[in-house]
């Protein structure tokens, strides 16, 4: 009996929550250093699906892929074709211009290293840039070698004044990956 019940207990006690209340006045959100108050789960939350894993790319062992002639590449580091979003590395040189576009859903920027020319903002190493669903800008300018993280919800469309002129989503970043790797395996 003392075992059953040593057993339920740690069940129980596996099956719990801690809640963390902010005792001071005037700041929202949990202390999370104090355990001040516990709350048993309404639900089991253990994954239904047991293939999920997380996705770890290890983008020094990459190569990278030229999508401008001796001036941009780029790292392909995760995208879904479930909800669109895909994230890469960037490597531009000094003078590369990438065409006027929108964006079709939000994106957030990460500059590594070097300076970028963003409509009228210039960016440098350390900035975070979220540009917002709809955002339209013209050119953008590295005006140093600059790397950068981009995080993308959704595609990218380029264009100019008589025209679409290109379009950037997963589909299009598997295809390259994909001529990337084949490449490759050509060459070896």
């Amino acid at each position: 009996m003392m075992r059953a019940l040593k057993a339920s207990k740690s069940i129980f006690i596996s099956s719990m929550i801690i809640i963390q209340f902010q005792q001071r006045p005037g700041n929202i959100g949990p202390d999370l250093n104090r355990k001040t108050k516990t709350m048993a789960l309404p639900q089991d939350i253990s994954p239904v699906n047991s293939e999920l894993t997380d996705a770890l790319v290890r983008s020094t062992q990459m190569d990278w892929i030229e999508i401008t002639p001796d001036t941009g590449f780029m790292k392909i580091l995760w995208f879904s074709g479930e909800t669109g979003r895909w994230a890469v590395l960037f490597r531009w040189k000094k003078g590369h211009v990438a065409r006027p576009h929108k964006h079709l859903s939000a994106a957030q920027a990460f500059i590594l290293s070097g300076k970028l020319q963003v409509r009228d903002g210039i960016y440098e190493a350390g900035d975070f840039l979220h540009e917002a669903n709809g955002m339209i800008h013209g050119e953008t300018t590295a005006l140093e070698d600059t790397e950068y993280l981009f995080i993308c919800d959704g595609p990218i469309l380029y264009f100019e004044d008589d025209g679409f002129t290109g379009y950037l989503g997963w589909e299009q970043l598997q295809r390259m990956q994909e001529a990337a790797n084949q490449e490759k395996a050509a060459a070896e």
